[in-house]
């Protein structure tokens, strides 16, 4: 996506390394099955056209943006045809040293897609899921009541956690997210909805009756009445060793740039990222706080595993046109 926090969109489809390739591009069978690795890198969509589909609330202008896989491959031919250019034009350049040449000229990306977590002490938060269509009638991540997990392996109980969404998304437009605990009635429009503090497994004996969370903290940004920047998760019967319990609540983005606190659901929000086009990377995400039953206090942040290598979701990262014509 060519806007913040540059995040793969929801709608991307992951690939991975040695894919099994059975037919050519006339619909030839293989005497051998080809393996190949795809995607091989990211490209950016939602660029300005003069004509088609429609303009974003996104960016300042009005000429329509267009997204998806169509949109962003013209950017990678673009960015390949320069590269042939400085290299003499024409051909150059021999398709396997082209990929070679793209593959390495990426930014630095996260190396867990849809997944970030955070320790504190003995103190284990992972959360897990992609940010998903909130205007989507069917249940994702913002609705999950399993998305964040919280175990501990002290032998002191853990009383409360308390998850500061400030901190949160560090290249979004924002201040971080905000927690929507507001009902979700199951009728359009979704996405000015929320969905409660719900858990959804418990283990090591812990009751999930003894789990509660409450919020705290005006959400400033485009947040409306209902959403909060604070969530504190108590554990009325201390969360022992060896015990963990699952949780969902709706998380948002404090300025999502639809006009209103959404999106922000991406497990990938809670970490750190990298910026784009500077490539800075900024390893810490949301902060939280652990308080012990003897009173005492651990802290913790959530990160991601931001550095150069493969996901299969946008394979070695996302194309830089400087890097790889320069």
């Amino acid at each position: 996506d060519a806007f913040r926090p540059f995040l793969p969109e929801f709608f991307t489809s992951p690939g991975g390394k040695a894919l099994p390739v059975r037919f050519d591009s006339s619909g030839n069978e293989y005497a051998r099955i080809q393996k190949r690795t795809s995607p091989l890198i990211a490209s950016v969509d939602g660029a300005n056209t003069t004509f088609f589909t429609s303009d974003t609330a996104r960016d300042d202008d009005t000429l329509p943006n267009f997204f998806g896989t169509s949109a962003a491959a013209p950017h990678a031919a673009a960015i390949a045809a320069l590269v042939l250019d400085k290299h003499g034009g024409g051909k150059s350049v021999k398709p396997a040293k082209m990929k070679r040449i793209l593959s390495k000229s990426v930014f630095k990306h996260d190396l867990d897609p849809s997944e970030s977590a955070g320790k504190a002490g003995k103190v284990t938060i992972t959360a897990t899921g992609d940010q998903g269509d909130e205007r989507s009638p069917y249940v994702g991540p913002n609705r999950d009541p399993n998305f964040f997990r919280v175990s501990n392996a002290g032998g002191v109980p853990v009383s409360s956690i308390t998850f500061f969404g400030a901190g949160a998304s560090p290249t979004a437009l924002g201040n971080g997210i905000v927690f929507d605990p507001r009902p979700n009635t199951g009728v359009p429009p979704f996405r000015e909805q929320g969905f409660p503090f719900t858990v959804g497994g418990t283990s090591g004996g812990l009751n999930a009756g003894s789990v509660s969370a409450t919020f705290a903290g005006a959400g400033g940004g485009q947040s409306v009445a209902g959403q909060f920047r604070n969530m504190t998760v108590h554990f009325g019967q201390g969360l022992r060793k060896g015990q963990a319990v699952s949780f969902g609540v709706d998380r948002d983005l404090t300025v999502s740039g639809v006009g209103l606190a959404a999106e922000g659901n991406s497990a990938d929000e809670l970490g750190g990222a990298v910026s784009i086009p500077d490539g800075r990377v900024l390893r810490d995400g949301m902060r939280f706080k652990a308080v012990l039953a003897n009173g005492s206090v651990v802290r913790g942040v959530f990160r991601n595993d931001l550095g150069t290598g493969y996901t299969p979701v946008d394979g070695f990262g996302l194309l830089d046109a400087v890097a790889a014509v320069f």
